[in-house]
C-alpha cells in the first residue's frame, strides 16, 4: 500500500463514522419530512428509505465499534457479529420495499405490493444455506457468507430497483412543473447505482468467485482508498440530494396555501358581486314601487277631482294639470 493508502486505512474508524452519520442523517430528515400531506407518491413510500437510512447507519457503527474492539485486542462475540448482518440484511430490504411501495399501483394488497422484498429474501436465504451446505462452512464462515450474499443479491438489485422508482418519480415531477426536484431525483438514482451496483461489488475477501478476486483488498489495490471511503462520499451525496429534493414538499405546500388563497379571494368576489346584483334589483324594485304609488296616488286624485261638485270643464282643466305636474314630479 502507499502512503495514502495506509493513512485512510488506519483512520478507518473515522470513516465508518461518518458513513453511518450520513445514513442517519438521511433516516432522520426523512422521517421528519414523512409526517406531512402530500399528493406525491413519493410522499407514502418515504419510511422504507427512513428506515434503510437508520438500519444502514447503525450498520456502519456497529462495524467500527467492532473494528475498535479487534483494534483493542478484545475478543467479538459471535452474536454481535450477527446482529451486524441482521441489520444489513434488514437494511437492504427496506431498500426494496421503498422501491415496492413506490411503484406499486393503487389498490394493491400487501402481499402483491412487497413481493420483490419477499422473492429477493427468500433467494438470499436459500443461498446462504445451499452454498454454506455445498462449502461446508463453519463458525463465522457463515457470517461471511451471508454478508457476501446479502449485497449481491439484496443491495444490488435493490439498488437498481430504487433507482428506477426515482426515476418514475422525476417524471411526475417534471409533470407539475417541478424541474429543479426532478434533476435532483437524477442524481440520487444515480448515486444509488454507484452505491448499489458498484461499490457493493467490493465485498469482502471470500473464497467464492467473484468475491475471491472482486473485494475490498482489490478495490484497495486499484484506486488506493478502502472501499468504505468511496461509499462514504456516496451516502452523504445521496443525503445531499435527497435532502433538496424533500423541499419538494415545502413548494406543494406553497402552492396549496396559494390556490387556497386565490379560491377564497374568488369565493370573495363571487359573494360581492352577489351582493352587488341583489342591491340592483333591490333598488329597481323599490323605484317601480314608487313609480307605481305615485301612479295609484294620482289615479285616487284624478277619481276625487272628478267626484266633484262642479263643471266638467273645470274638472278636465284640474285633471290636466295634476297629470302635467305629476309628469314633472316624475323627470
Amino acid at each position: 500500500m502507499n502512503a495514502v493508502s495506509t493513512f485512510l486505512s488506519d483512520r478507518i474508524i473515522y470513516i465508518y463514522f461518518f458513513y453511518g452519520l450520513a445514513f442517519f442523517s438521511l433516516g432522520l430528515a426523512l422521517q421528519v419530512t414523512a409526517r406531512r400531506q402530500s399528493a406525491f407518491r413519493f410522499a407514502v413510500a418515504i419510511m422504507p428509505l427512513a428506515l434503510f437510512g437508520y438500519l444502514h447507519g447503525a450498520h456502519e457503527w456497529l462495524e467500527m465499534f467492532m473494528v475498535m474492539e479487534r483494534r483493542a485486542g478484545t475478543a467479538i462475540p459471535p452474536v454481535v457479529d450477527v446482529a451486524r448482518l441482521v441489520l444489513l440484511v434488514a437494511s437492504f430490504l427496506a431498500l426494496i420495499a421503498f422501491s415496492a411501495r413506490l411503484d406499486a399501483p393503487a389498490g394493491c394488497s400487501t402481499l402483491r405490493r412487497y413481493r420483490a422484498v419477499w422473492i429477493l429474501a427468500a433467494l438470499w436465504a436459500g443461498a446462504v444455506v445451499v452454498i454454506g451446505v455445498a462449502t461446508r462452512a463453519a463458525g463465522s464462515a457463515w457470517i461471511d457468507l451471508g454478508d457476501v450474499l446479502a449485497r449481491y443479491i439484496l443491495a444490488i438489485p435493490g439498488a437498481l430497483l430504487a433507482a428506477g422508482a426515482l426515476m418514475t418519480q422525476q417524471r411526475t415531477f417534471r409533470a407539475e412543473n417541478l424541474f429543479r426536484f426532478g434533476r435532483d431525483l437524477i442524481w440520487c438514482a444515480v448515486v444509488l447505482v454507484l452505491y448499489g451496483a458498484v461499490s457493493q461489488l467490493f465485498v469482502r475477501p471470500l473464497d467464492l468467485p467473484p468475491a475471491s478476486f472482486l473485494n475490498s483488498g482489490t478495490f484497495l489495490a486499484w484506486f488506493g482508498i478502502p472501499v468504505q471511503l468511496f461509499r462514504t462520499v456516496l451516502a452523504i451525496l445521496l443525503t445531499v440530494y435527497m435532502v433538496r429534493v424533500l423541499r419538494v414538499f415545502d413548494v406543494e405546500n406553497r402552492r396549496r396555501l396559494d390556490e387556497a388563497g386565490r379560491m377564497r379571494i374568488e369565493a370573495q368576489s363571487d359573494a360581492l358581486a352577489t351582493e352587488r346584483r341583489n342591491l340592483e334589483a333591490i333598488a329597481e324594485l323599490n323605484h317601480e314601487l314608487r313609480v307605481t304609488t305615485r301612479e295609484l296616488a294620482l289615479v285616487v286624485e284624478l277619481a276625487n277631482l272628478l267626484g266633484m261638485p262642479m263643471p266638467l270643464h273645470e274638472k278636465l282643466s284640474d285633471v290636466l294639470a295634476r297629470i302635467v305636474d305629476s309628469l314633472h314630479s316624475t323627470d
